[in-house]
């Protein structure tokens, strides 16, 4: 991309060049290339008008949280894990890249009852599943299946194993 500077001589260097394509004799041909020396002359000014400028960091990208969290799912094998109790019920929580942030204070605790209750959704979900035979052993073994099957290890997350 040019910078402010570079777009406006490029503008005037244009605007000249249709200048001095108006002396030609050559009906067609002047008016030919004039046409074309005003549209790029114009499109350079609408960018410089525009304020169109180099960035300052050519590799920053900027991302909507939406396109950036269905990628992110769709690399790593979805935004949930699903648990079908015994009795046929299916309970579902988020892998760890999309923990919210309760979430993820709540694991530092290291009590696996409270961040099974709170990453099923909270106490009246977490009862349902203690109900249907579930228990806060069976989030961790959920959550290891699915590190396992996206090639990490243990004690390992799935996208510190691809590097």
């Amino acid at each position: 991309m040019k910078t402010r500077e570079e777009i406006a001589a490029a503008v005037l260097f244009w605007a000249a060049v249709a200048v001095s394509l108006h002396h030609l004799d050559q009906d067609e041909t002047r008016s030919a290339l004039l046409s074309v020396t005003a549209s790029i002359a114009a499109g350079l000014l609408w960018l410089h008008v525009r304020g169109v400028t180099r960035m300052s960091k050519p590799n920053k990208k900027r991302f909507k949280l939406d396109t950036l969290r269905a990628n992110a799912a769709e690399k790593r094998g979805g935004a949930s894990i699903e648990i079908e109790a015994g009795d046929g019920q299916v309970f579902s929580f988020p892998t760890p890249a999309f923990w919210s942030d309760e979430q993820l204070a709540v694991s530092t605790e290291r009590d696996v009852v409270k961040l099974a209750t709170v990453l099923l959704g909270g106490e009246d979900e977490y009862a349902k599943f203690r109900a249907a035979g579930g228990q806060a052993s069976d989030i961790a073994l959920a959550m290891s299946e699915f590190s396992e099957a996206q090639g990490a290890t243990a004690g390992e997350s799935p996208a510190s194993s691809a590097s």
